[in-house]
C-alpha cells in the first residue's frame, strides 16, 4: 500500500511547502548601494542650521525612509539597508578616530580623546542606533504606499 506523501494529503499543502524565490544578486546589490546613498542622506540632515537638533538625530531613520520608497524592498532588503546603514555609519566614525589618534603626533591623542575600548563601545553604539533607525525606516518606508 503506498501512503500519500504530505502534499497530497492536505489540500493546498504544496503552496506551503513550495520555496520562496530569492532575491537576485542584482536585487541584493541594488539594496546595498541603497543602505549607501541612506547613509549619505542621513549624513545631509545634520547640515541644515537650527534644524539639525532634529533632522540629525532621525537622519538614519530620513534616509532609509526615502530609499525604501524607491526600492520597495521586503523583510530581507530592509535590513540590508539597515546592515549597509550602521555599518557605513560605524566607518565613518572609526575613520574620524583613527585620524584623530593618527594626526596627534608622538604625544598620543589629546586628553579629552576617549581611550581604545571606549572608542569602540561609541562606534558599536553608534552602528547599532544607525542601523536600527535604518530599519524602522525602511519598515515604514517600504509600507508607506503600499
Amino acid at each position: 500500500m503506498v501512503e500519500p506523501i504530505a502534499t497530497e494529503s492536505v489540500p493546498g499543502a504544496a503552496e506551503l511547502t513550495s520555496p520562496e524565490p530569492q532575491p537576485s544578486s542584482a536585487s541584493r546589490a541594488r539594496q546595498a548601494l541603497g543602505g549607501a546613498i541612506a547613509a549619505a542622506i542621513a549624513l545631509a540632515c545634520v547640515l541644515p542650521p537650527l534644524v539639525h537638533f532634529v533632522t540629525g538625530p532621525l537622519g538614519p531613520f530620513i534616509g532609509a525612509f526615502v530609499v525604501a520608497q524607491r526600492l520597495k524592498p521586503d523583510a530581507r532588503g530592509c535590513a540590508i539597508i539597515a546592515a549597509v546603514l550602521g555599518l557605513a555609519f560605524g566607518a565613518l566614525g572609526a575613520t574620524a578616530a583613527a585620524a584623530i589618534a593618527g594626526l596627534s603626533g608622538p604625544s598620543g591623542p589629546p586628553d579629552w580623546f576617549p581611550e581604545t575600548s571606549s572608542v569602540a563601545l561609541i562606534l558599536c553604539g553608534v552602528t547599532a542606533y544607525a542601523a536600527a533607525l535604518g530599519a524602522a525606516g525602511a519598515a515604514v518606508g517600504t509600507r508607506w504606499n503600499a
